[in-house]
């Protein structure tokens, strides 16, 4: 399986008070809207689905309700990276068995950790499921340690399921250098809205969006564009996402994501401590940038 165009990176619905999972029906009324915006995937437990604040459980919970009721309409790919290795193991399994359509493995994070380390993760986790396309996850401003190219070599060589990354960052000359390091049918996916257009332009086969997940349709026109070639609307485009990333936060408000989908209509609950609610205030700017959106024509859906 190849990855490509606009993969979401999907928020997880949650109670009003972040303390538990929505129920099932919460979740398939959110990937009923993404899919029907037209998105090409969904990337679920990552950094904008607060997967390191999910437990084991309500990791496999979230993978086994999307994969049900995605219902093999756009590819799955299941963030299954973790610490320790072991737990990164078994979600890697578990993903698998569940019927998932890919697999995404962060970084170890916090301790500093060397490329022996690293690869050492890394194989466990390919190897746990070895059916199953495997794309690393390199973000190195939240996760610390960073894949360098040299080790992408490596673990293409060591692991024939490794088929790709994600890589969360606006360095391009990165974005350019893991394509070589990874050679023929390998992706990489542009995790970072900032440079979508120059990482598509770079040779990213697609993007991996947080702000799609609230808004997927500035991302989606902005795909449209450079596949047809038309570099001045995905300049355009990209200019729109600019003011999206500022509306929403560009993944540093994850309370935002869910306030944005609530104003569209899809009450997707709040977030988990220490994430926090909005103020009042934050509330109307969200309100009044999707009422802008829509009334510019950038949003297909209505705002409720």
């Amino acid at each position: 399986m190849r990855l490509s165009g606009i993969v979401v990176a999907t928020i997880t619905p949650m109670t009003e008070d972040g303390a538990s999972l929505a129920g099932e029906q919460v979740f398939t009324t959110y990937y009923d809207f993404l899919i029907g915006a037209g998105v090409h995937g969904v990337f679920i437990c990552g950094t904008t689905g607060e997967g390191a604040l999910l437990s084991m459980d309500e990791r496999m919970r979230v993978t086994e309700w999307t994969v049900r009721q995605v219902a093999g309409r756009v590819p799955v790919i299941v963030q299954a990276g973790a610490m320790p290795t072991a737990h990164a193991v078994e979600l890697a399994k578990h993903a698998a068995s569940a019927g998932a359509n890919a697999i995404a493995v962060l970084t170890p994070y916090f301790y500093p950790m060397d490329h022996a380390a690293m690869f050492q993760h890394f194989q466990a986790v390919a190897a746990a499921a070895p059916a199953l396309p495997v794309y690393l996850y390199n973000i190195p401003s939240f996760a610390r340690n960073e894949i360098s190219p040299e080790l992408v070599v490596r673990l293409r060589t060591a692991c024939p399921n490794i088929a790709g990354m994600k890589h969360s960052d606006a360095n391009l000359v990165r974005l350019q250098e893991y394509l070589a390091a990874g050679g023929e049918g390998f992706d990489v996916l542009a995790g970072a809205d900032a440079v979508a257009v120059g990482a598509l332009a770079a040779g990213a086969s697609g993007c991996v969006s947080g702000n799609a997940s609230a808004i997927p349709e500035v991302s989606l026109a902005l795909y449209d564009a450079v596949r047809r070639g038309d570099l001045a609307a995905a300049r355009r485009q990209q200019q729109v996402l600019h003011e999206v990333r500022a509306l929403l936060g560009d993944g540093h408000s994850l309370a935002s994501f869910k306030a944005a989908l609530r104003h569209r209509g899809i009450p997707v609950g709040g977030v988990r401590a220490p994430h926090r609610a909005l103020t009042p205030d934050e509330e109307r700017r969200i309100e009044h940038g999707l009422a802008d959106l829509r009334r510019r024509g950038y949003l297909r859906t209505p705002v409720a």
